[in-house]
């Protein structure tokens, strides 16, 4: 069966808000969405081989007819999964939600230390700036995120400025109500709405151990995941890992990152962030949408 193409795809940023903003999305009557946590069809070169009709129909389950809208962070900085999404529909809309950078790096680093597979010291990127060790992967996973420029340059490649809006977190946060209005009358539809709810926050696990295994098990080619995806449908494999994952989160928060490291790192920020309202006075007015004037993005 051929099946509709996505209407709306969110694109980034890691650790911004996306879960969230995508479960409100989803649940309004008329937008229907995929059972994943991420829709990986466009980053992975194997399940785009495989066509579209094969990913709706193991991850969707729908009303034909309804808005389709999915989420993957990972590909806002990929260009041959931006180059897909305009192959697949060269009309589809796209969602980019910026937050601050530093925040958002050391969110991203509390979450890989959840997941096992970080146990270095947040304080390494004093040196790794220092040294330009760009291809450390605290660099590549933490700070690179957030340089926002890059891949708002990647997506205004292949789609023009009309087809994207840019959101902050800040404001998705303080008012998800007022994001989620402005989305539902860009698709078209009748606004409803939403409950706020903080999705895929970040916590210290009960085990760092059973964090790193999880971790492990997202690996597509991990066999362990083939075995065990080889018995179950695809939905119910994802709520199982889902539900494993939600009893390994603890109460415990994360302690504040220390001020020095967050003053230096902002400090590096800077030039980016100037780079990137600089590259956004040239869009088209609408794709900016700020509903708070008072910003780390209009104060540089």
């Amino acid at each position: 069966m051929k099946h509709k193409k996505l209407n709306l795809i969110i694109v980034g940023a890691q650790k911004a808000g996306t879960t969230s903003l995508n479960n409100y999305l989803r649940a309004h009557p008329e937008i229907s969405g995929h059972k994943a946590v991420e829709f990986s069809f466009f980053a992975d070169p194997k399940e785009y081989q495989e066509g579209f009709d094969s990913a709706y129909d193991k991850l969707f389950d729908c009303k034909e007819q309804n808005t389709l809208v999915s989420k993957n962070v990972t590909i806002a900085f990929n260009e041959a999964a931006i180059a897909r999404i305009k192959e697949h529909n060269p009309a589809i809309k796209l969602v980019f939600i910026l937050r601050e950078p530093v925040s958002r790096a050391y969110s991203a680093y509390t979450m890989a230390v959840k997941d096992g597979w970080m146990q270095r010291s947040f304080a390494e990127f004093r040196e790794i700036l220092s040294s330009k060790q760009y291809n450390d992967i605290m660099y590549r996973h933490f700070i690179k995120h957030g340089l926002y420029a890059e891949q708002l340059k990647t997506i205004l490649k292949y789609f023009p400025s009309e087809q994207l809006k840019i959101y902050l977190f800040e404001d998705l946060k303080e008012n998800p109500q007022q994001v989620c209005n402005d989305i539902f009358k860009w698709l078209d539809l009748v606004c409803i709405e939403v409950a706020a709810t903080v999705h895929n926050s970040t916590v210290q696990p009960r085990s760092i151990k059973l964090g790193g295994f999880l971790n492990k098990l997202r690996n597509n080619e991990n066999p362990v995941k083939k075995l065990v995806k080889s018995i179950l449908p695809n939905a119910l494999y994802s709520n199982l890992g889902n539900k494993v994952q939600q009893l390994n989160k603890s109460t415990k928060r994360f302690p504040a990152i220390e001020n020095d490291i967050k003053e230096e790192l902002l400090e590096y920020f800077e030039k980016y962030n100037q780079d990137l309202l600089n590259q956004i006075h040239q869009l088209d007015h609408q794709s900016l949408c700020i509903f708070s004037q008072d910003n780390w993005l209009l104060n540089q």
